[in-house]
Protein backbone atom coordinates (compact mmCIF):
# COMPACT_ATOMS: atom_id res chain seq x y z
CA UNK A 1 0.00 0.00 0.00
CA UNK A 2 1.22 3.50 -0.72
CA UNK A 3 -0.50 4.81 2.42
CA UNK A 4 -1.21 2.64 5.46
CA UNK A 5 -4.92 2.56 6.30
CA UNK A 6 -6.98 0.91 8.98
CA UNK A 7 -8.31 -2.45 7.83
CA UNK A 8 -11.61 -1.73 9.55
CA UNK A 9 -11.93 1.58 7.73
CA UNK A 10 -11.32 -0.13 4.40
CA UNK A 11 -13.77 -2.94 5.15
CA UNK A 12 -16.44 -0.51 6.32
CA UNK A 13 -16.10 1.65 3.24
CA UNK A 14 -16.20 -1.41 0.99
CA UNK A 15 -19.38 -2.77 2.61
CA UNK A 16 -21.08 0.63 2.38
CA UNK A 17 -20.19 0.95 -1.30
CA UNK A 18 -21.40 -2.58 -2.10
CA UNK A 19 -24.68 -1.79 -0.36
CA UNK A 20 -25.04 1.53 -2.20
CA UNK A 21 -24.27 0.08 -5.63
CA UNK A 22 -26.32 -3.10 -5.24
CA UNK A 23 -29.33 -1.20 -3.85
CA UNK A 24 -29.75 0.47 -7.24
CA UNK A 25 -29.94 -2.85 -9.07
CA UNK A 26 -32.09 -4.50 -6.41
CA UNK A 27 -34.54 -1.61 -6.76
CA UNK A 28 -34.61 -2.04 -10.54
CA UNK A 29 -35.16 -5.80 -10.22
CA UNK A 30 -37.99 -5.29 -7.73
CA UNK A 31 -39.57 -2.62 -9.93
CA UNK A 32 -39.40 -4.92 -12.96
CA UNK A 33 -41.06 -7.73 -11.02
CA UNK A 34 -38.55 -10.40 -12.02
CA UNK A 35 -34.95 -11.39 -11.35
CA UNK A 36 -34.37 -11.36 -15.13
CA UNK A 37 -35.85 -7.89 -15.52
CA UNK A 38 -34.25 -5.56 -18.01
CA UNK A 39 -33.36 -8.53 -20.18
CA UNK A 40 -31.15 -9.77 -17.28
CA UNK A 41 -29.05 -6.57 -17.36
CA UNK A 42 -30.06 -5.66 -13.80
CA UNK A 43 -28.79 -9.01 -12.50
CA UNK A 44 -25.56 -8.59 -14.45
CA UNK A 45 -25.06 -5.13 -12.96
CA UNK A 46 -25.68 -6.55 -9.50
CA UNK A 47 -22.96 -9.14 -10.02
CA UNK A 48 -20.43 -6.42 -10.81
CA UNK A 49 -21.18 -4.38 -7.67
CA UNK A 50 -18.59 -6.09 -5.39
CA UNK A 51 -15.82 -5.57 -7.95
CA UNK A 52 -16.79 -1.94 -8.54
CA UNK A 53 -16.88 -1.33 -4.78
CA UNK A 54 -13.43 -2.87 -4.32
CA UNK A 55 -11.89 -0.70 -7.05
CA UNK A 56 -13.48 2.47 -5.70
CA UNK A 57 -12.39 1.63 -2.15
CA UNK A 58 -8.81 1.31 -3.34
CA UNK A 59 -9.06 4.59 -5.22
CA UNK A 60 -10.53 6.55 -2.31
CA UNK A 61 -8.10 5.17 0.26
CA UNK A 62 -5.11 5.26 -2.09
CA UNK A 63 -4.60 1.53 -1.82
CA UNK A 64 -2.48 -0.22 -4.45
CA UNK A 65 -4.95 -2.20 -6.57
CA UNK A 66 -2.29 -4.86 -6.98
CA UNK A 67 -2.77 -5.85 -3.35
CA UNK A 68 -6.23 -7.26 -4.03
CA UNK A 69 -5.05 -9.61 -6.77
CA UNK A 70 -5.76 -13.37 -6.68
CA UNK A 71 -3.83 -15.26 -4.06
CA UNK A 72 -4.52 -18.62 -2.50
CA UNK A 73 -5.09 -18.03 1.22
CA UNK A 74 -5.13 -20.58 4.07
CA UNK A 75 -8.03 -23.03 3.83
CA UNK A 76 -10.03 -21.46 6.65
CA UNK A 77 -10.31 -18.25 4.64
CA UNK A 78 -11.38 -20.14 1.52
CA UNK A 79 -14.10 -21.90 3.50
CA UNK A 80 -15.25 -18.65 5.10
CA UNK A 81 -15.35 -16.95 1.68
CA UNK A 82 -17.65 -19.69 0.43
CA UNK A 83 -19.81 -20.11 3.54
CA UNK A 84 -20.33 -16.47 4.57
CA UNK A 85 -22.40 -15.41 1.49
CA UNK A 86 -24.49 -18.57 1.86
CA UNK A 87 -25.16 -17.75 5.50
CA UNK A 88 -26.27 -14.20 4.72
CA UNK A 89 -28.53 -15.44 1.90
CA UNK A 90 -29.99 -18.12 4.16
CA UNK A 91 -30.93 -15.52 6.78
CA UNK A 92 -32.85 -13.52 4.19
CA UNK A 93 -34.58 -16.54 2.66
CA UNK A 94 -35.59 -17.99 6.03
CA UNK A 95 -37.08 -14.63 7.01
CA UNK A 96 -39.10 -14.50 3.78
CA UNK A 97 -40.31 -18.11 4.12
CA UNK A 98 -41.13 -17.73 7.82
CA UNK A 99 -43.23 -14.60 7.27
CA UNK A 100 -45.06 -16.08 4.29
CA UNK A 101 -43.81 -13.37 1.91
CA UNK A 102 -42.46 -16.04 -0.42
CA UNK A 103 -42.39 -19.78 -0.95
CA UNK A 104 -39.89 -22.42 -1.92
CA UNK A 105 -39.30 -22.90 -4.70
CA UNK A 106 -40.44 -19.85 -6.64
CA UNK A 107 -42.24 -21.60 -9.48
CA UNK A 108 -42.17 -18.69 -11.89
CA UNK A 109 -38.43 -18.17 -11.42
CA UNK A 110 -37.71 -21.87 -11.84
CA UNK A 111 -39.78 -21.95 -15.02
CA UNK A 112 -38.03 -18.91 -16.47
CA UNK A 113 -34.61 -20.34 -15.68
CA UNK A 114 -35.60 -23.54 -17.46
CA UNK A 115 -36.50 -21.50 -20.49
CA UNK A 116 -33.25 -19.55 -20.30
CA UNK A 117 -31.34 -22.83 -20.25
CA UNK A 118 -33.21 -24.05 -23.31
CA UNK A 119 -35.60 -26.54 -21.71
CA UNK A 120 -38.48 -26.54 -24.23
CA UNK A 121 -41.37 -26.95 -21.75
CA UNK A 122 -41.22 -23.19 -21.28
CA UNK A 123 -41.12 -22.03 -24.87
CA UNK A 124 -44.16 -19.90 -24.03
CA UNK A 125 -42.19 -17.88 -21.44
CA UNK A 126 -40.01 -16.42 -24.17
CA UNK A 127 -43.03 -14.38 -25.23
CA UNK A 128 -43.51 -12.90 -21.76
CA UNK A 129 -42.51 -9.40 -20.51
CA UNK A 130 -39.69 -10.60 -18.27
CA UNK A 131 -37.88 -11.77 -21.41
CA UNK A 132 -38.46 -8.28 -22.86
CA UNK A 133 -40.02 -10.37 -24.72
CA UNK A 134 -37.45 -12.44 -26.58
CA UNK A 135 -37.17 -12.31 -30.35
CA UNK A 136 -38.44 -15.80 -31.22
CA UNK A 137 -37.64 -15.34 -34.90
CA UNK A 138 -33.96 -14.86 -34.05
CA UNK A 139 -33.95 -17.66 -31.48
CA UNK A 140 -35.50 -20.21 -33.82
CA UNK A 141 -33.15 -19.17 -36.62
CA UNK A 142 -30.20 -19.60 -34.24
CA UNK A 143 -31.40 -23.12 -33.41
CA UNK A 144 -31.80 -23.82 -37.11
CA UNK A 145 -28.26 -22.62 -37.81
CA UNK A 146 -26.82 -24.68 -34.94
CA UNK A 147 -28.32 -27.98 -36.11
CA UNK A 148 -26.85 -30.19 -38.80
CA UNK A 149 -29.07 -31.00 -41.81
CA UNK A 150 -31.61 -33.56 -40.64
CA UNK A 151 -31.32 -32.41 -37.03
CA UNK A 152 -34.43 -32.47 -34.85
CA UNK A 153 -35.94 -29.65 -32.81
CA UNK A 154 -38.52 -30.89 -30.27
CA UNK A 155 -40.74 -28.53 -28.29
CA UNK A 156 -42.92 -29.55 -25.36
CA UNK A 157 -45.24 -27.05 -23.72
CA UNK A 158 -48.55 -26.58 -21.95
CA UNK A 159 -51.39 -26.39 -24.47
CA UNK A 160 -53.65 -23.35 -24.62
CA UNK A 161 -57.09 -23.26 -26.21
CA UNK A 162 -57.04 -23.72 -29.98
CA UNK A 163 -56.92 -20.37 -31.75
CA UNK A 164 -55.77 -18.47 -28.68
CA UNK A 165 -52.37 -17.69 -30.15
CA UNK A 166 -50.09 -15.98 -27.64
CA UNK A 167 -52.90 -14.66 -25.45
CA UNK A 168 -52.28 -16.94 -22.46
CA UNK A 169 -48.48 -17.10 -22.30
CA UNK A 170 -48.11 -14.64 -19.41
CA UNK A 171 -51.35 -15.41 -17.58
CA UNK A 172 -52.00 -19.14 -17.82
CA UNK A 173 -48.44 -20.05 -18.90
CA UNK A 174 -49.81 -21.84 -21.96
CA UNK A 175 -49.43 -21.39 -25.69
CA UNK A 176 -51.42 -22.42 -28.75
CA UNK A 177 -49.44 -25.13 -30.53
CA UNK A 178 -50.43 -23.68 -33.90
CA UNK A 179 -48.54 -20.50 -33.00
CA UNK A 180 -45.46 -22.52 -32.05
CA UNK A 181 -45.59 -24.44 -35.32
CA UNK A 182 -45.97 -21.25 -37.34
CA UNK A 183 -43.01 -19.56 -35.62
CA UNK A 184 -40.69 -22.54 -35.93
CA UNK A 185 -41.55 -23.23 -39.57
CA UNK A 186 -40.87 -19.57 -40.35
CA UNK A 187 -37.24 -20.22 -39.34
CA UNK A 188 -36.91 -22.89 -42.04
CA UNK A 189 -37.84 -26.04 -40.11
CA UNK A 190 -40.25 -28.63 -41.44
CA UNK A 191 -42.94 -30.06 -39.18
CA UNK A 192 -42.17 -33.75 -38.67
CA UNK A 193 -45.08 -34.82 -36.48
CA UNK A 194 -46.35 -34.76 -32.93
CA UNK A 195 -46.89 -37.13 -30.01
CA UNK A 196 -49.91 -37.48 -27.75
CA UNK A 197 -47.80 -38.97 -24.94
CA UNK A 198 -48.63 -36.05 -22.61
CA UNK A 199 -52.14 -35.45 -23.93
CA UNK A 200 -54.82 -35.03 -21.26
CA UNK A 201 -58.38 -34.62 -22.50
CA UNK A 202 -59.46 -33.69 -18.96
CA UNK A 203 -57.55 -30.42 -19.03
CA UNK A 204 -59.96 -27.60 -20.02
CA UNK A 205 -56.91 -25.45 -20.91
CA UNK A 206 -58.49 -22.49 -19.14
CA UNK A 207 -56.62 -22.71 -15.82
CA UNK A 208 -53.14 -21.55 -14.87
CA UNK A 209 -50.74 -24.49 -15.10
CA UNK A 210 -49.87 -23.93 -11.41
CA UNK A 211 -53.49 -24.24 -10.32
CA UNK A 212 -53.64 -27.11 -7.78
CA UNK A 213 -56.54 -28.69 -9.67
CA UNK A 214 -54.45 -29.24 -12.79
CA UNK A 215 -50.79 -28.85 -11.81
CA UNK A 216 -48.75 -31.78 -13.03
CA UNK A 217 -51.65 -32.98 -15.19
CA UNK A 218 -51.88 -30.33 -17.90
CA UNK A 219 -52.49 -31.20 -21.51
CA UNK A 220 -49.08 -30.81 -23.16
CA UNK A 221 -48.15 -31.00 -26.80
CA UNK A 222 -44.94 -32.50 -28.19
CA UNK A 223 -43.97 -31.14 -31.59
CA UNK A 224 -41.04 -32.38 -33.63
CA UNK A 225 -39.40 -30.33 -36.37
CA UNK A 226 -36.50 -31.21 -38.65
CA UNK A 227 -33.92 -29.14 -40.45
CA UNK A 228 -34.13 -30.11 -44.13
CA UNK A 229 -31.21 -32.15 -45.39
CA UNK A 230 -31.03 -29.93 -48.45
Amino acid sequence: MRIAVSQMKAITLYVVLVFAFSSVFYALIIASGHVLGGNARYATGLEWCPAAAALLTCTLLRVDIGTIGWRWRPWRWQILAYATPLLFCLIGYVAVWATGLGGFPNGKTVDSLKAALGIPLNYHDLHDPFFAPADLAKINKAVFAALKPGGRYVIIDHAAAAGSGLRDTNTLHRIDEASVQSEVEAAGFRFNGESDLLYNAGDPRTANVKDPTIRGKTNQFILEFRKPKR
